[in-house]
């Protein structure tokens, strides 16, 4: 019984199949906080990905990879442009201050725009609910601490998956 309990420890150290009773001693050793409104399931997915969440703190591809986990939202890394994809993550770029024809630089602004911001545009299907509370903290924890941010929610119409379709 000992070597047969030594063959599926693994099973025991995988949060996606560990006993439930054992997932607070896996969120603990990889130091993730747990989220009580997230399902049992998102909340073993997130556990295993933690490291993966990590490494990736700070990025888009942080911020859109846990989104998904926390979210269900489907990634879309196959859709090529950002604004047709579930979450899109996307910077207001511009011109800057010009004076002429002498551009004063690349950053500087006058009137609206504000540095180091981006927005987040969350698309789900009609009928798929999005925890807005969620999506905040998940932003506010991940992003960098000099960057503000806009959040949208939009739900998808049917019209515009089928537009989606014929381009891929």
């Amino acid at each position: 019984p000992a070597v047969q309990s030594l063959d599926a420890l693994w099973a025991y150290l995988d949060p996606l199949t560990a006993p439930k009773d054992l997932l607070p001693f896996l969120s603990y050793w990889v130091a993730w906080s747990t989220e009580s409104r997230l399902s049992l399931e998102q909340q073993r997915r997130l556990i295993r990905n933690a490291m993966q969440i990590y490494r990736w703190r700070g990025t888009r591809r942080g911020l859109r990879f846990y989104l998904h986990l926390a979210t269900g939202l489907p990634l879309d890394e196959q859709i090529h442009e950002e604004s047709e994809k579930h979450i899109s993550i996307f910077e207001l770029y511009h011109r800057g201050f010009v004076l002429g024809t002498t551009n004063l630089t690349e950053d500087a602004i006058l009137g609206g725009r504000r540095p180091f911001h981006f927005c987040v545009k969350l698309r789900p299907d009609p009928d798929f609910p999005i925890d807005e509370a969620l999506v905040r903290r998940v932003i506010e924890q991940e992003k960098p601490a000099f960057c503000t941010y806009d959040l949208w929610i939009e739900p998808r119409s049917q019209s515009h998956d089928a537009a989606i379709a014929r381009t891929l």
